[in-house]
């Protein structure tokens, strides 16, 4: 029998590009919530292996969607990376998503500057 709120449930789909040992970029997309938040810190997680990029890339462009618990999870993110030595950014968030990282004051620590679309 199916499921029936698998009809309705979100996906949130990662793709990891390595440039070369000193960038990664996931490019992430469809919606970063509760339930989706330990896919993308465990791609995260997976990228900080020995050895660890410079810089990991998350680019939000297909990010339709980021609630509370997605927020928490970038910033956990950009935590690990931290701590790992490593240097985590976003870049060319949606729209919507701008727009979230605006009201929330993030942008500014993600490396983003007021996005034309979160005005």
């Amino acid at each position: 029998m199916l499921d029936p709120d698998a009809s309705t449930a979100q996906l949130l789909t990662i793709d990891r590009v390595t440039f070369d040992p000193r960038l990664t970029r996931l490019n992430v997309a469809g919606e970063l919530d509760g339930s989706t938040i330990e896919d993308l810190f465990a791609a995260v997680t997976r990228v900080l292996e020995t050895p660890a990029p410079e810089l990991i890339e998350l680019d939000l462009g297909g990010l339709n969607f980021l609630d509370s618990a997605g927020i928490r999870c970038l910033l956990n993110c950009r935590t690990a990376a931290g701590a790992a030595g490593s240097r985590l950014i976003l870049a060319a968030p949606s729209p919507q998503v701008a727009r979230v990282l605006d009201i929330t004051g993030l942008l500014g620590l993600f490396g983003l500057a007021q996005h034309a679309g979160a005005a």
